[in-house]
């Protein structure tokens, strides 16, 4: 997503099912080994990425809200995601 907004591409990225959790504020993934993957994401802002989705659905399947994001989304319906992917060129 990064090399692609870097060359002046305009990228969508919908977050659906357990990638959701990728978003969720306040995770310390130091503390059980694993890289911290998720300060990459708040950089979005910075590289203009700012069509980012998603999927209402997944949301509510893991208990979140917009609120516990770590970055500004829009929470999507099925037919609405179902829109934006048919959209897309790549």
């Amino acid at each position: 997503t990064l090399i692609f907004a870097a060359v002046d591409q305009n990228v969508s990225w919908l977050f659906s099912g357990p990638a959701v959790l990728a978003l969720k504020k306040h995770q310390q993934p130091n503390n059980i080994g694993l890289k911290d993957f998720f300060k990459n994401i708040k950089t979005l802002e910075i590289y203009d990425v700012e069509n980012i989705y998603v999927c209402e659905k997944s949301l509510l399947d893991y208990g979140l809200n917009k609120h516990d994001l770590l970055i500004e989304a829009k929470a999507l319906n099925f037919s609405q995601q179902q829109t934006l992917i048919k959209a897309q060129q790549h």
